[in-house]
């Protein structure tokens, strides 16, 4: 227990030298030290072809005082040639890029001169940073004595352009790094803030005499309270950036005092770091098989890496974000959506942190987006809880979990951040509260699900559909007085959710887009309330057309084409894999399917089933995995739309806890080959890159891809060879 409180005392510690570090650092701009010209009196940086802020890149990427020339002028089909004067050399020499450099006609390279007059070209060899800056570092030659820059458009049409700033000399910037180690350094930094937040918020309920969270697993609290307080973020900011900024800062104040303040509150789950180190080595590997290749920045990547020309989805939490932070109006958000059509939870939860990431240097879309991968991996902390539930052990629990990671729907969704996993997860931790201890906690308990199901809510709307598939297990529940624990709970969630519901109908009406494309198959906007759209395309479908619409959506379920899983050629193409596998709830099992076996077998041969398992748990699982299934199939109207990524990934969660537990509880060496095998398919699916990526393959990733792979690998190892090891306690 003391080693549990001093490892708390050091994570708040090295949580609050890294908030210190940020606030001595806030409203100091990041200046860089440009090169100066040979000659002093010689202009160096002309304006006569490429011009200043002809670019399209975010000029806030940009250090104060550092100029830049674009093409992008008149339109996108100018052409021409800028060379800048002669600077002195330096050993190492940055730049920062933006546009499309590297595309046949165009050229950017430093024309290097020694001291015999002789000039030789260092061109520019990174990816394309498309529209956003970043920094080119280049080596100069032994004896150069001066060097110049020379960029060439000689491309047309939209992405014919390119830019570059002044020489400067490199210096640690966070913004000034390279993409991949800015963004395993923001993802290490975000780790550590959230995780002291949320050990925080559990420590304090605790310390408040909450008896309800002895029983609930501590790293999902943790993580749902982390939630929580995004939410408090999100309208803090939208009241007046600076209360927003005042609220973020005070989270780390209390957060880091906690550990002395309320050491009567501290931790006595003692499994709690297992489930969290294990979201950390999955986040790690799933960002290292992201920047397998050389990548520009995180969102495109993310909607590139595995499945080529994803939408602009994963960027609308961080463009709301972003204006909130930035004091202005969210209304008319991007495009044609409105800030009302998409919920608020995750644009709050990266303005939890991105005060102190900004105050260290960090630019918006590294930092948002990693932001956003941690808010995904609370599926892992959910995962881990439920399979506790379903009888395994911390040690066994771990060991489902890391299997389940080598899991394509999984690894997309994690690090493609719109946040559905993460809604998956708080809807979990919904059910957990309600089903798993009913006797503990009573009406608390209760309540604190239903909060942690409205912020499932406020996370991705698609999670209703499981939320409806809740309502035959609350019904069946016989429990005396158990109506008044579900009234309660109702209260919970409508205390969270009727705020966003004012916003949608006050601040920006109608806030309804969502659900009449998906329950009424309206894409187009218009003033009609869900009902009445979904009244008036169900009559002009006719009953029949309207039946086989959910027919259709039910057979997709198995996938359209499965000849690439048959041909060893396919192989060569991992990119139809991937698509069936982020799209279709059977091909997203992949190897995992076979588990289904197991409890026919068990059924065959009666008996036989592990009799030590709590299986009103297992049926109660299943349950409701089966009717979130058959109100989303029944819900969604048009034909061929019950894809995963418009429904709701709480069932991949549940099917993927199931089909590992039965599996291990069925025979370990089953499960050791099955996971073996998923690892190995999931290595020739996903690790490969799509046609859309241009960069050549890393060092880095690819070391900490397999570190961490292997890591997993020996997480289920050691499940499987101490399948019932007495030092696994709760």
């Amino acid at each position: 227990m003391k080693s549990r409180g001093r490892g708390a005392t050091l994570l708040s510690a090295v949580a609050m030298t890294i908030v210190a570090a940020a606030a001595l650092l806030a409203g100091r701009p990041a200046r860089v030290k440009i090169i100066p010209a040979l000659d002093p009196a010689a202009p160096v940086w002309p304006a006569n072809t490429f011009r200043e802020g002809a670019c399209f890149a975010d000029p806030t990427e940009i250090p104060p005082g550092l100029e830049t020339r674009g093409s992008r002028i008149d339109g996108v089909e100018y052409r021409g040639t800028f060379v800048s004067g002669w600077f002195a050399a330096r050993p190492q020499v940055a730049l920062l890029v933006a546009g499309f450099p590297r595309l046949p006609h165009n050229l950017l390279a430093l024309e290097v001169r020694d001291s015999a007059g002789r000039v030789a070209a260092v061109p520019f060899a990174p990816v394309n940073p498309r529209d956003c800056w970043r920094p080119w570092t280049v080596t100069l030659p032994a004896g150069a004595t001066a060097f110049r820059v020379k960029a060439v458009d000689g491309e047309s049409g939209p992405d014919g352009w390119l830019a570059v700033s002044e020489p400067f000399t490199p210096r640690f910037v966070p913004a000034l790094l390279p993409q991949t180690p800015r963004t395993l350094l923001a993802f290490a930094l975000q780790a550590v803030l959230l995780i002291a937040i949320g050990g925080a918020v559990t420590t304090w309920l605790r310390s408040a005499g909450r008896g309800w969270t002895e029983t609930t697993p501590m790293a999902l609290l943790a993580g749902a309270g982390a939630a929580a307080l995004g939410y408090g973020a999100f309208w803090a900011y939208f009241a007046h950036p600076m209360a927003g900024r005042v609220f973020s800062w005070s989270l780390y104040v209390a957060a880091g005092l906690t550990p002395w303040l309320c050491r009567r509150g501290a931790p006595t789950d003692r499994t709690w770091p297992q489930p969290v180190a294990l979201a950390v080595v999955i986040g790690m590997f799933y960002l290292a098989l992201l920047l397998l290749f050389e990548p520009t920045r995180f969102s495109f990547a993310a909607a590139n890496r595995f499945a080529a020309g994803l939408p602009s989805d994963n960027e609308i939490p961080r463009a709301l974000a972003d204006r909130l932070w930035h004091g202005e109006s969210p209304r008319h958000l991007w495009g044609d959506w409105l800030s009302s059509d998409r919920p608020p939870l995750q644009s709050g939860w990266l303005l939890l942190t991105w005060p102190v990431m900004h105050a260290l240097g960090f630019d918006f879309d590294t930092a948002a987006s990693t932001g956003g991968v941690g808010f995904q991996l609370l599926w892992v902390l959910a995962a881990w809880s439920l399979a506790r539930h379903l009888g395994a052990t911390p040690r066994q629990a771990v060991g489902i979990v890391a299997a389940t990671a080598f899991t394509g729907v999984l690894l997309e969704y994690s690090v493609f951040v719109w946040p559905k996993l993460a809604a998956a997860a708080l809807v979990v931790a919904a059910y957990l509260l309600w089903f798993d201890a009913p006797g503990e906690g009573g009406l608390t308990r209760f309540a604190a699900g239903g909060c942690c199901a409205a912020l499932g809510w406020l996370a991705h709307g698609g999670v209703a559909f499981s939320l409806l598939g809740l309502v035959p297990l609350a019904l069946a529940d016989r429990r005396p007085a158990r109506w008044r624990a579900w009234l309660v709970a109702i209260a919970g969630f409508v205390a969270f959710a009727a705020p966003w519901s004012v916003y949608q109908r006050v601040y920006e009406p109608p806030g309804n887009r969502l659900l009449k494309w998906h329950l009424a198959g309206v894409t187009d906007i218009d003033s009609r309330g869900i009902g009445a759209a979904m009244v008036d395309s169900y009559r002009r479908a006719g009953f029949s057309t309207a039946l086989q619409n959910k027919w259709q959506n039910l057979r997709m379920q198995l996938g359209t084409d499965w000849s690439p899983l048959l041909h060893v050629n396919s192989l060569a193409g991992p990119s139809d894999l991937r698509a069936g596998e982020t799209t279709y709830m059977v091909r997203a099992w992949a190897w995992w399917a076979c588990a289904w076996l197991v409890p026919l077998v068990w059924l065959a041969r009666r008996g036989s089933a592990p009799p030590a398992l709590p299986w009103a748990a297992h049926r109660a699982t299943l349950a409701w995995f089966g009717a979130g299934i058959a109100v989303w199939l029944i819900l969604m109207f048009t034909p061929n739309s019950a894809s995963i990524h418009q429904g709701t990934l709480c069932t991949q969660l549940l099917s993927s806890g199931l089909l590992a537990s039965w599996t291990l509880h069925f025979n370990r060496w089953f499960f050791a080959s099955l996971a073996t095998v998923q690892a190995l398919w999931f290595a020739v699916a996903w690790a490969p890159p799509s046609h859309a990526v241009e960069g050549r393959l890393q060092a880095l990733p690819l070391v900490l891809a397999a570190l961490s792979a292997a890591a997993l690998l020996w997480m289920i190892w050691q499940t499987v060879r101490r399948p019932n090891a007495t030092r696994d306690r709760a």
